[in-house]
This record gives C-alpha cells, structure tokens and sequence, in this order.
C-alpha cells in the first residue's frame, strides 16, 4: 500500500461541540481512490450508524465528503476526492452522560514499528446514559452490540479496501536522531472496553 485515504467526521450538537473522528484506509488492487473515496465514506457512515443507539437525539455525525490521500512514508497530502457526505444522528432520548465520558475502542494490527506493536483506538464521545452504569461499566449487552463498529469499517464485501491504523513518520530530533518512514498497517481486531473512558484532550 502506497497510499492512504483519511476519512473525517465531524460531530456537532452537544457541550463542548465541535469534535472529531478521523479514520485511515488502505487499498490493494488497481482501481483508484477515486473509486474507493466514497466506498471508505460509506464505511464510516456504516460504522456510525451501529452507534446511533447509543447517542442522544441532537447529536449529528457528518462524515465529510472529501477525502485526503497521502503517501504513507512521508505524510504528505497526494491527492483530494470527492464523495456524498454522510449524515448520521443519535436517537437515544435519556440524555446525555457526562460529556467527558464515553466508549473507547481499541484496535490491533499486525504490525511492529519501533519495536512497539501498532495499534490504535477511537473515542466516541460523549455517549447517552444507556451506555454504562453509575460505576462506569459499559452493559455487556450494549458491549457487544457496539462491536459492529468493527465489524462496519473492515466490511470484507470489497477485500481490497482496507481499515488499519497509521503509524506517522517521525523527523530525526537531536536525541533521537534516526528518522523513521511513515506505514499503513490494516486492523485485525477491534475491541469495545468494559468501563467507560475519560477524554482529557482532543488528542486523547
């Protein structure tokens, strides 16, 4: 994989509005972003759409119509696409947690950088009440119907489209002086945590 595309959504709605969700895809085979920009949106809107549920009525997921692609060594932008923005709300009416809490999920590759594994992880916040109890335990039941989350972004209907995490390039410093190409690696697993998390900053 050469050539990454970056799929954003913006969430609007609540306290503290807005926030952001950036996801990375990878292609195989010989067919271009521009045929597979929309096919990553609709990922994303899928991906969304699972977590509906879970979040309240006024919150809006817009998944923007343009789509990035840059070049997985460097990180520099290559080209821009244009989808159909996809527009997603929340429909639970009991309001929501409190805001700095929410659902993180964790991803797994296979790769190795730097002697650390590649992994990654998405918060969705802020969530509704019917997410976790007072002890910040998410319901089982809640749990393994966010798994779907997953499930919707590695969609294998097209196995050349692929979800992973992005290990950014780093540029040599005085202490650690070996520069390091950037690398695309595509998940394997995604995983809902039990307990609900903390966002303490938008780059948590």
């Amino acid at each position: 994989m050469a050539d990454i595309g970056i799929v954003k959504t913006v969430l609007t709605g609540f306290s503290g509005a807005p926030g952001y969700t950036t996801l990375h895809f990878g292609k195989t085979g010989v067919l271009g972003w521009d045929y597979y920009a929309q096919k990553a949106i609709d990922h994303m809107v899928n991906a969304w759409t699972v977590m509906e549920p879970y979040i309240p009525t006024g919150e809006h997921m817009t998944v923007q119509s343009t789509v990035n692609v840059i070049d997985d060594l460097s990180g520099g932008l290559v080209d821009t696409f244009e989808g159909t923005e996809g527009a997603n709300e929340g429909t639970y009416t009991g309001g929501f947690n409190p805001i700095a809490s929410g659902v993180l999920i964790s991803y797994s590759t296979g790769g190795v950088v730097n002697h650390h594994h590649v992994r990654g992880r998405t918060f969705i916040v802020p969530v509704g009440r019917n997410v976790g109890d007072s002890d910040g335990v998410i319901d089982p039941t809640v749990q393994t119907a966010m798994a779907g989350w997953f499930e919707a972004l590695v969609d294998t209907a097209d196995p050349n489209l692929h979800f992973g995490v992005y290990s950014r390039p780093f540029a040599p410093t005085l202490s650690h002086p070996v520069a390091r190409a950037g690398s695309f690696w595509p998940a394997t697993a995604g995983v809902v945590r039990s307990k609900l998390c903390v966002l303490r900053s938008r780059r948590d």
